[in-house]
């Protein structure tokens, strides 16, 4: 399936919160109706933020064939009560710049710790007296 529109929040009858995203099938050969998927698992707000148009996910769960009829006729669309939501191309992400930078410079206040008994005694000092 490829995203057409951003994700929606929505509620289904219980009031339980769902993510709602319309899309296409991929299909070349066939034209195929629209397809509206409600996911109340979770990840729902990573899903969200991932979902953008043009992205292209993998959805398993039960599907249903929606009908109804509007002044141009016969419209349909595929419901699909989704288990579960994968995005077949995730955004590349660079883990070279992730992880916990120390400030330059001197960061600690701490002294540090002295190995002779001489040098923790001085220590103890110099603690009491700050």
């Amino acid at each position: 399936m490829t995203v057409s529109h951003a994700p929606e929040a929505r509620f289904d009858v219980n009031g339980n919160e769902l993510l709602q995203i319309r899309g296409r099938v991929v299909d070349a050969r066939v034209t195929q109706p629209e397809v509206v998927i409600r996911y109340a698992g979770q990840h729902q707000a990573q899903l969200a933020r991932w979902c953008a148009p043009g992205k292209h996910m993998s959805v398993v769960g039960l599907l249903e064939l929606k009908t109804w009829t509007t002044s141009n006729g016969v419209q349909a669309a595929y419901l699909v009560e989704a288990s579960d939501v994968h995005p077949l191309n995730p955004d590349v992400v660079d883990h070279s710049q992730a992880g916990v930078h120390a400030a330059l410079g001197r960061t600690s206040k701490v002294a540090p710790v002295a190995a002779s008994r001489n040098g923790k005694s001085d220590l103890r000092r110099a603690l009491l007296d700050a």
